[in-house]
């Protein structure tokens, strides 16, 4: 009984563990975000899947992205209600609950209002290849028109789940932006690859001359040089997270170690 008992503290310490380790590389995310131009004030928030199955930690209200640690995440319930870590909880927690309910195959979600992408939320037309970068995406976000409004409640989070669908990233009309992630490093790369694409379709529209993206086959062919294989797309992943993560650490004064 009491080697079960110990058995069982054993394992217990070891998830917490885990989690935290999970956590502080999901602050990380909410950073580099942040650097790569997903600030706006305290409002944008980031999730982890509660891998015991209690619901999700939610980056906590009050900080902006950039302001993140290790222990600024807070344990919602899957009815919206703070049942651990560190307050107070965002207001746009069906974002995270819902997508997470409908999503299965993902762990972490996302809500930003980067303002290329928020700009991209208002164009009544889909986001275009220009270049490779919107490539990234298997296809272009839908968008989610409903409401311009806050997603308070469960029923706008299950719409906008809906509309997500099998998707990486979804627009938000006159908002933002929602995207996702099986991993931590996927869902930093979809958020900083949505805002990439957005900026440069901006732009293009922007000059007012005739533009031209990349057709069908262009498009097909790009697509299976960067990742023709699941080994080639993982090391592609790899390679731009770790170079997210050193952008990072010059930014906050770490030593930079580069690639062998």
């Amino acid at each position: 009984m009491k080697r079960k008992a110990a058995s069982k503290a054993v394992g217990k310490r070891a998830q917490e563990a885990e989690i935290k380790r999970n956590l502080a590389e999901l602050a990380r995310v909410a950073r580099i975000l942040a650097m790569e131009g997903h600030e706006d004030i305290t409002m944008g928030h980031v999730s982890m899947r509660d891998p015991l199955g209690r619901g999700f930690w939610l980056k906590r209200h009050t900080l902006g992205l950039a302001e993140v640690l290790d222990d600024d995440f807070t344990l919602v319930n899957f009815e919206g209600n703070a049942i651990g870590g560190k307050g107070p909880r965002h207001s746009e927690w069906p974002i995270h609950g819902e997508i997470l309910r409908a999503r299965p195959d993902i762990n972490y979600v996302g809500h930003t209002h980067a303002q290329y992408v928020a700009l991209m939320s208002c164009l009544k037309e889909e986001l275009r290849p220009y270049t490779a970068i919107a490539l990234h995406f298997a296809a272009p976000p839908p968008r989610f028109t409903r409401t311009a409004q806050l997603i308070r409640s469960a029923a706008l989070g299950q719409e906008l789940a809906a509309c997500l669908g099998e998707h990486q990233a979804v627009l938000m009309r006159n908002h933002g932006c929602a995207f996702v992630g099986r991993t931590a490093p996927e869902l930093a790369i979809n958020g900083i690859m949505l805002r990439q694409a957005c900026e440069i379709h901006w732009k293009v529209i922007k000059t007012g001359h005739d533009s031209e993206w990349m057709n069908e086959e262009d498009s097909s062919i790009r697509r299976a040089n960067v990742g023709a294989t699941k080994d080639a797309r993982l090391e592609g992943m790899a390679h731009i997270w770790n170079y997210y993560n050193r952008k990072l650490d010059a930014l906050e004064g770490r030593k930079v170690r580069h690639p062998a």
